[in-house]
């Protein structure tokens, strides 16, 4: 191995590295192919030390490379509150932490919702504003045209059937209508250009949930009535019939927080509740084939009951299912269960999560990182 420097792409001698020179010869599809198999983190790492490595990332060969070999890799996604500070990723299959820069994207971004590698992104801007789809590893941007009627609060996206090309998506918001007329459901075709309303109101109703969860090709939302004590119900949208169906929920409504996840194409509530001073979580799993709830021996072993035992309140509380494991924030810790093997371990400790809490949002997401870029034939800004 040949002794010297590699110039700007390290600034010390090692007898481990090829001199400057020799990375410079070597054929561009051999440095492709030796760079494709960087772990992820490396390779963003890697998209900063020059101007050639860089321009990797806009060749459809590398990243179809990149994407091959990590294929199957999914992220564990803690978002801040201004998305220009970016995310907080952890990453299973190295045990690891690292931080995802979105310091690309506008200052006045947040992110709305997480669907495979793409992030739905809202701006505050009140009446009509415009949606943006976004992948962060490519940085491929596409705004979506302002979307129809008035916009009283909040909106929940879902993008369906997410994928490399956005003209075979379509991306579903559910709007409150406020003044207690419920929810309106809007699709977004991709392929068409075209927003279109999408079947009845849900009437009276107002969404608890802070993620709409997507599992078999169906919806499926927390909600309660919007005026009157409250009657929690999982509401289920079937985009293919355009049409709503309620699932009682499994609990008394005051029974804690409750939280809605999909985990290995099931769905399931998690719920917190205070008991004698001690916090307790359960956690129930919905049978979709006659939509009755069966609740889970989840097997709290005594390491884990008494970390939460000492938990006064629920404050960011979160879940979320990735690859048999259900992930759950109790802040500061996170902990996952292993739905197969009911086995609970806690997370490696971030330092951000404990000193810089209040900059993240309280949601966390399953992340499957696509090095490809989106596309979209049909017009919209990249």
């Amino acid at each position: 191995m040949v002794k010297g420097t590699l110039g700007s792409c390290s600034g010390f001698e090692t007898s481990n590295l090829l001199h400057s020179c020799i990375w410079s010869q070597l054929p561009e599809d051999i440095i492709r192919r030796i760079l494709a198999l960087l772990p992820l983190p490396s390779l963003f790492r890697m998209h900063a030390v020059c101007k050639r490595w860089g321009s990797f990332f806009l060749s459809p060969a590398f990243l179809h490379l990149c994407a091959e070999r990590h294929s199957n890799h999914h992220w564990l996604l803690l978002p801040k509150y201004r998305v220009r500070d970016g995310c907080l990723v952890y990453d299973p299959t190295r045990g690891r932490w690292f931080t995802l820069s979105l310091n690309f994207l506008p200052c006045n971004f947040f992110i709305n919702s997480v669907h495979k590698g793409s992030l739905v992104l809202d701006t505050i801007n009140g009446s009509g504003t415009p949606v943006y789809i976004c992948n962060p590893l490519t940085k491929a941007l596409i705004k979506v045209p302002h979307f129809l009627g008035v916009r009283y609060g909040g909106f929940w996206s879902v993008l369906m059937n997410a994928g490399d090309n956005l003209n075979q998506s379509k991306l579903l918001i559910l709007i409150e209508a406020g003044a207690g007329n419920g929810l309106s459901t809007l699709i977004y075709d991709f392929a068409e250009g075209v927003w279109k309303t999408a079947g009845a109101m849900l009437m009276g109703k107002s969404i608890r949930s802070e993620k709409i969860i997507v599992c078999n090709g169906l919806l499926f939302c927390i909600t309660d009535e919007q005026v009157g004590p409250l009657n929690l119900a999982v509401s289920v949208y079937d985009p293919e019939r355009q049409a709503w169906t309620q699932v009682p929920v499994p609990m008394k409504s005051s029974f804690g927080f409750s939280r809605l996840l999909e985990c290995d194409q099931h769905i399931f509530i998690l719920r917190g509740v205070k008991v004698d001073l001690a916090l307790e979580v359960h956690l129930w799993k919905l049978e979709q084939a006659s939509m009755q709830w069966i609740e889970q021996d989840m097997r709290i072993p005594d390491t884990i009951a008494q970390i939460l035992e000492e938990k006064q309140h629920w404050a960011w509380f979160d879940c979320v299912g990735m690859c048999g494991i259900i992930y759950i924030r109790i802040f500061p810790e996170i902990f996952a269960y292993d739905l197969l093997h009911n086995q609970w371990t806690q997370l490696p400790h971030h330092p951000d999560l404990c000193s810089e809490c209040t900059k993240f949002t309280m949601s966390m997401y399953n992340f499957h990182p696509v090095l490809r870029n989106i596309v979209l034939n049909t017009g919209g800004l990249q």
